[in-house]
């Protein structure tokens, strides 16, 4: 199947790439936007990592209609979005790619679909603890499940999971040398929180409930991981759905207010300790001060998590084990063939057997 060119010339321009820049990676990239040669398969591969988008997308027809980023990004002032490193504009773009393949999985179900963000509304001025039990119960995840919850690592797949059954999608991926935590994008029927792999997983999963916060008020969102942010609505949400009232009340008035408790309860509701350190400020058992020096030697020490050695196993861990299997059921109902397949997962068709068998090792 050969390659559109315009969808070659758009992938570089939405990513911010110039041509002359383009050139040195790519030494006929001239021939291949104007269609008087046309790139290899490993040439397609090293395109869609370095612009940021699915394989699948050079096979376009046309290029895809996905808004200009300014214009997803439209709660942030102009002067923020400009700031934006450049690396991170081409995750948005792949961001935007994954939920064009998103809605076409979903498209050939063809029955009616629901979301999160179209059965939950709420105002500006809803008590906070009112939206965080609505949208928990909504997700369907008990408190007492949090507690069994092995370690991170599973809390996280966990809360990715209950978000994948609201319809509410996650990727991860690595935002080098960025210090952003995510970002969202919009969207009633697709919305997707991207969130940044090179933290802990209890970073990433305070980052989920921050993202819901700024999806639930039909907006977008990039979190900067400021003293702003942190201070502002997004993050009393993600404390209140993490760690409930009620809960925190058991909990936290039977420990004194240090750091080491905090590590302490931070285990148990698997979540970065600067949130617990949040409630204990906030019921005023320590100052301001004492709570943003904890915060600025806690975000030090938020780490990497273990980069998964092979490829498949990356790619599993950016889309998810649920995306993965909602294309492989589409696959097994005969609505999409082996290509399609290869396509959504962004591999090669000759890697398809052994993705799946790692994919099928993997499973929880």
């Amino acid at each position: 199947m050969p390659v559109t060119p315009a969808v070659i010339r758009w992938a570089r321009e939405q990513a911010g790439i110039p041509l002359a820049d383009a050139r040195e990676s790519f030494g006929d990239i001239e021939e291949w936007e104007s269609g008087s040669s046309q790139p290899t398969y490993g040439e397609i591969e090293q395109l869609a990592d370095q612009y940021k988008v699915p394989i699948a997308v050079f096979f376009f027809p046309e290029p895809p209609d996905i808004p200009p980023i300014p214009e997803s990004f439209r709660p942030l002032p102009s002067d923020e979005f400009n700031d934006l490193p450049s690396k991170i504009r081409p995750l948005v773009r792949r961001a935007q790619a994954y939920q064009l393949d998103i809605e076409e999985l979903y498209r050939v179900q063809r029955t009616e679909r629901r979301s999160m963000l179209m059965d939950l509304s709420f105002g500006m001025d809803t008590p906070i603890h009112e939206m965080a039990r609505t949208v928990r119960n909504y997700l369907g995840v008990p408190i007492e499940d949090q507690f069994q919850w092995r370690d991170s690592s599973h809390a996280m797949n966990a809360w990715r999971s209950a978000f994948f059954r609201s319809r509410v999608f996650v990727i991860k991926d690595h935002f080098p040398d960025s210090g952003l935590n995510g970002f969202c994008l919009y969207d009633r029927l697709n919305p997707l929180i991207c969130v940044n792999s090179e933290f802990k997983y209890e970073y990433q999963i305070v980052t989920l409930l921050e993202a819901l916060s700024s999806l639930l008020h039909s907006a977008n969102g990039i979190d900067v991981g400021d003293d702003a942010h942190i201070d502002g609505m997004c993050l009393d949400f993600a404390c209140e759905a993490l760690i409930p009232s009620t809960e925190a009340e058991k909990y936290l008035g039977r420990k004194q207010a240090t750091e080491q408790a905090a590590a302490t309860l931070a285990s148990r509701f698997h979540v970065s300790p600067h949130l617990i350190f949040r409630r204990f400020r906030n019921s005023k058992l320590i100052s301001e001060a004492t709570y943003q020096s904890a915060i600025i030697k806690w975000n030090s020490q938020r780490g990497i998590e273990n980069v998964p050695n092979s490829l498949y196993e990356r790619m599993i861990s950016i889309f998810g084990h649920d995306y993965v299997g909602l294309v492989l059921s589409r696959h097994h109902a005969d609505r999409i063939n082996e290509e399609q397949v290869a396509e959504f997962l962004g591999i090669r068709m000759g890697d398809l057997e052994a993705f799946v068998s790692c994919y099928e090792r993997h499973l929880d």
